[in-house]
């Protein structure tokens, strides 16, 4: 994630298409909304176009706009909205076919023609799409012309799933703690160590969607108390198969990378001490007294 944002931070600052390909609920929003933000557009409209409300051609001007007549007002569509600021098509593949095809005569001039009119409409965007699936599939499935792939693709920037980004969990989990509670007037839930390795077990198959649901739902029903295995939705703390490995950096002191290793079995385990020391190999005393040199550390290191 940390190369993914670097990469986006750079591709910012020039006026190039950006498509987002992830699960849905791994952030691929807010990861435009960062695009736009650091781009020379920030000061511009930042427009989102729900692409699969479009499902009918007749629906074309809400995103090229409706020309006025006598019997009816003219209106922009969203194109225009976001002259000179960014446009986002989520979800660009479910766009109807007719309105792809008219996108992708914009993207060729730089101007539209509104429902009804005649007259072409220059209009300045930057463009970022997000799909779910790689464009190039949709290509392969007749959902997405071509054409407009071959003008949309741009830079495709993959954003992985949460069960990829576990290393992120913790401090996600935080971050959503500590703004829900805010939101709902609440103390922030405290995770026992066995709750933490079930969220870690999780496959996370809505990504930071689900996590937040789950928090905000912890924080209103465990409010400054502690969240037991108990308290987690039955589908999280059912047990599934513990991780049979795990990654160290060898640059790191030989002390730290076996307190790693305990506390890793610790939470695999549920935080059941006497599983734990039985699958290492060692006393519970001595798992017990690693443990505590590993949180004596980390309250050291607070100070």
């Amino acid at each position: 994630m940390r190369a993914l944002v670097e990469t986006l931070d750079a591709l910012a600052r020039k006026d190039v298409v950006v498509s987002l390909v992830g699960e849905g609920g791994t952030g691929k929003d807010l990861l435009a909304h960062r695009l736009h933000l650091r781009s020379h557009r920030a000061h511009g409209p930042y427009v989102v176009v729900p692409c699969g409300t479009l499902y009918d051609a007749t629906l074309g001007g809400d995103l090229f706009g409706v020309q006025a007549d006598g019997a009816r007002s003219g209106q922009p569509g969203k194109l225009e909205l976001a002259d000179h600021g960014t446009l986002v098509l989520d979800d660009v593949a479910a766009l109807h076919p007719a309105s792809q095809e008219r996108l992708l005569r914009f993207l060729e001039l730089g101007r539209l023609v509104r429902d009804g009119g005649t007259e072409r409409v220059r209009c300045d965007v930057r463009l970022v799409c997000t799909s779910r699936r790689p464009l190039e599939d949709e290509v392969a499935a007749g959902r997405l012309a071509a054409e407009l792939f071959y003008r949309v693709q741009g830079i495709s920037l993959r954003v992985p799933p949460l069960r990829e980004r576990l290393a992120e969990l913790a401090s996600l989990t935080e971050h959503f703690s500590a703004e829900l509670s805010r939101r709902h007037d609440v103390l922030p839930p405290r995770l026992t160590r066995e709750a933490r390795a079930a969220l870690l077990r999780h496959g996370w198959p809505g990504n930071i969607r689900e996590l937040r649901n789950v928090v905000e739902g912890l924080c209103l029903m465990r409010g400054g108390r502690p969240v037991r295995l108990s308290d987690l939705p039955a589908y999280i703390a059912a047990p599934s198969a513990a991780p049979a490995t795990i990654t160290l950096p060898l640059d790191r002191p030989l002390a730290e990378l076996r307190s790693r290793i305990i506390h890793a079995v610790l939470d695999a385990e549920g935080g059941h001490q006497r599983r734990a020391a039985d699958r290492l190999g060692i006393s519970t005393r001595t798992l017990q007294r690693q443990s505590r040199a590993r949180s004596d550390d980390a309250d050291a290191d607070d100070v």
